[in-house]
């Protein structure tokens, strides 16, 4: 990013981690520090018209695509 002069958009920037109740409870981590800007973990994202929970169980996209059909 510095190469080409880009700066990261962190009010838009997240990340999350993927993986069973067991395994992310061995992860307490709850943002990441890149360069000074801190970017906070979700328990759930948006990723082309589909929602992604954390353990990969897809409660977050039923629940909006039935309130959605309500």
């Amino acid at each position: 990013m510095n190469a080409n002069k880009l700066k990261m958009n962190t009010a838009k920037t997240e990340f999350i981690m993927f993986g069973s109740k067991a395994q992310l409870g061995e992860c307490p981590t709850k943002e990441i520090d890149i360069f000074g800007d801190k970017i906070p973990n979700v328990s759930f994202i948006r990723y082309l018209g589909a929602y992604l929970d954390e353990g990969l169980k897809f409660s977050t996209l039923v629940t909006t695509k039935c309130r959605t059909a309500m």
